[in-house]
């Protein structure tokens, strides 16, 4: 599992080392996986591959983590795991994540849930919980809408001007600081 969280580091240029290795078992310890560093992936369950690939999407340090469907194969419990990692990621380390679920129940792990219903902003709600979630989602439909409960963070959204039907952090307040960047949703 080392090598697979360094892949990342690797890819932009680092060279292998003692230090290149450290990092990697600093990721892999954040979520529970130092003791499985030399695992191969077979031999891991899928709540713990989930965390290898949260650990991998975090060692560049990026600003915004994009987690489509991350507890979609998991029990509650382990879900439940992978969304606190995710969650400390936004409040410890300071990162955005970007969340597209139908989970009613992962989306209260959002500050905010903006709903996609045919490429479109349907709704959002603040803090959302859960039985709100679920009313939005009987309000668009059920299953045809699609959640993106994003912004963990605070990120703002608005819907891009000619666009289709995607979100846009650029300039919105409490996005990224007026930094320039900007992040797409669309369905």
């Amino acid at each position: 599992m080392r090598e697979n969280v360094t892949l990342p580091l690797l890819l932009a240029g680092a060279r292998e080392g003692r230090a290149l290795d450290a990092r990697a078992l600093a990721g892999l310890d954040a979520v529970g996986l130092a003791d499985r560093s030399e695992d191969r992936p077979e031999n891991l369950s899928g709540g713990q591959r989930q965390r290898v690939a949260i650990a991998r999407a975090l060692i560049n340090e990026p600003e915004v983590v994009f987690a489509d469907e991350p507890t979609a194969a998991l029990d509650p419990v382990t879900a439940a795991e992978v969304l606190a990692l995710l969650r400390r990621a936004v409040d410890e380390r300071g990162h955005t994540v970007v969340l597209v679920t139908h989970d009613p129940t992962a989306a209260t792990w959002a500050d905010e849930a903006v709903f996609l219903d045919r490429g479109r902003i349907a709704g959002r709600l603040d803090r959302p919980h859960e039985a709100g979630v679920r009313e939005m989602f009987g309000a668009l439909g059920g299953a045809g809408a699609r959640e993106v409960p994003g912004a963990f963070g605070g990120m703002g959204v608005r819907e891009v001007p000619g666009g289709s039907g995607g979100v846009d952090v650029r300039g919105v307040p409490g996005g990224f600081g007026g930094a320039g960047r900007s992040l797409a949703v669309t369905r």
